[in-house]
């Protein structure tokens, strides 16, 4: 119970739609063994990677084994991050036939999304990630539905938001449901 929100902060809650009904908020994948699959940039041959596919088609067609990775990382604002690939040949042939390793929404791979770190010691912030990324488990990403990304950035980068976001959830850990629940009110045009 947030008994010290404001009449006003509580309409918002009540009035406003919620993050959900704007934008797809998602949870990525787990290798089950990330020292076998994730490589830094500098690791890999450039030629075996794979930088502008935008679906899980084009990617197997490309026949590259690597793909840019958001795996989450720290507090980073507006971009960054962008450290690893993953061993994704052939739909990521590999990864699935490796007990332990879990392939959520797989229809959102490769699409531009807005993501953040799970956990933060400090503040809360939004990077913008490009098209031809997947995304791991603590590497959140939102994918905007009604609203442009920079809107999305731009809101979720907010002091409001992260005001919001500790209220519902006092602990260093920014979960997909906490972000579903936001309000989310478009900006008067």
């Amino acid at each position: 119970i947030a008994y010290w929100l404001s009449d006003r902060t509580v309409r918002i809650f009540e009035e406003e739609p919620s993050l959900e009904e704007v934008s797809d908020i998602k949870v990525g994948l787990q290798t089950g063994d990330n020292s076998r699959f994730l490589r830094y940039w500098p690791e890999v041959s450039f030629e075996n990677v794979e930088l502008s596919a935008s679906n899980r088609k084009e990617a197997a067609k490309s026949g590259k084994r690597w793909f840019p990775f958001n795996k989450g990382g720290g507090h980073r604002r507006w971009y960054g991050y962008a450290a690893f690939v993953i061993d994704w040949e052939s739909d990521g042939k590999r990864i699935r036939s490796r007990g332990g390793s879990v392939i959520r929404n797989p229809g959102y791979y490769f699409k531009r999304g807005v993501s953040w770190a799970k956990i933060s010691s400090g503040d809360f912030g939004v990077r913008l990630i490009p098209e031809g990324y997947l995304f791991a488990t603590v590497g959140s990403t939102a994918f905007a539905r009604d609203v442009s990304d920079w809107v999305l950035s731009a809101y979720l980068n907010s002091k409001a938001v992260f005001r919001l976001l500790t209220t519902l959830n006092p602990t260093l850990a920014f979960q997909v449901g906490d972000l579903r629940s936001l309000p989310f009110a478009t900006p008067d045009e």
